[in-house]
């Protein structure tokens, strides 16, 4: 399984599960319009495999190389169906989801998908019609665009590759994306207790409706989101991934939405990221001078 990676490093995320057969004209015109604004992930597309398989291979891949978190997701036909499959199985984050054409459902019994999931169906698609009313008993909170004016067996992306590009960034929504990562010197389990047991600082401290923090120990990464002041959206990621016994990868990442203030909010977080690390770095220092006192 390969992910082909292209478009802006510094934007958020968009997952594309596009099978074969698609017009690559047109899907070459989607992918132009869409890389100014995102990170393109496009998976290789093994036919054999049904979409439960297809999930559980980009599960793994995507919890290992984007800590699970996804900004947005496309996926038309059988790659609706491994998307849907996805995020049903609750370990990824995909804050928004458009399926288009889904036929097959998730297997029942899956946990509800952590973010929005809409689903684009052709008025005269009856297997999507029949997977919109099974899914929206499963999730209510499903949203649903019908597409009225294509023919039957026409998909959006292959007639109107720059309205659906349009249409698919207004349903994903504006946001940043703020990363930074440094290289602590200090063994990632003794940091990872001390990142835990530390309330949140700076822009974290000023949210005013946020979410219990998640904290995943196996791969030892921690989650805040919420909203405060000018940010509409902020979900912080902190990530640790062990150099050595004594090194230790710490990688803050951030996605913000703050309309208009987008910009010079990007400019503030980054300055408060890189603010955090060089504190995190006294800290540790004090912190191994006390070790090696005690």
């Amino acid at each position: 399984m390969e992910f082909y990676t292209q478009g802006n490093p510094g934007a958020p995320a968009l997952l594309l599960a596009i099978p074969e057969g698609v017009d690559r004209l047109a899907l070459r015109n989607a992918l132009d319009h869409l890389e100014r604004r995102y990170f393109l992930i496009v998976p290789s597309w093994d036919a054999p495999a049904g979409p439960e398989a297809l999930a559980a291979e980009w599960e793994s891949r995507l919890l290992q190389d984007f800590s699970g978190r996804i900004w947005g997701a496309y996926g038309l036909r059988e790659g609706a169906d491994a998307l849907l499959a996805l995020v049903a199985r609750g370990r990824v984050r995909i804050r928004t989801l458009v399926a288009e054409g889904a036929g097959s459902l998730p297997a029942p019994g899956m946990e509800k998908p952590a973010g929005r999931v809409i689903l684009w169906i052709n008025a005269r698609d009856r297997s999507a019609k029949r997977a919109r009313r099974v899914l929206r008993r499963r999730w209510p909170d499903m949203h649903t665009l019908t597409l009225r004016k294509l023919r039957a067996g026409q998909d959006f992306l292959s007639v109107r590759p720059d309205l659906m590009a349009r249409r698919l960034e207004k349903a994903l929504g504006q946001a940043r994306l703020v990363r930074y990562s440094s290289v602590m010197d200090r063994g990632p389990g003794r940091l990872w207790t001390l990142v835990k047991r530390r309330p949140p600082q700076g822009l974290d401290a000023r949210l005013t409706e946020g979410e219990p923090p998640v904290v995943d120990e196996k791969n030892r990464t921690l989650i805040r989101e919420g909203r405060g002041g000018p940010f509409r959206l902020w979900s912080h990621l902190v990530h640790l991934e062990p150099v050595s016994g004594s090194e230790t990868i710490y990688t803050d990442q951030v996605e913000l939405s703050a309309g208009l203030l987008s910009g010079p909010a990007k400019l503030l977080t980054a300055l408060s990221l890189r603010r955090d690390h060089r504190r995190w770095a006294r800290i540790l220092r004090a912190d191994r001078e006390k070790t090696w006192l005690d």
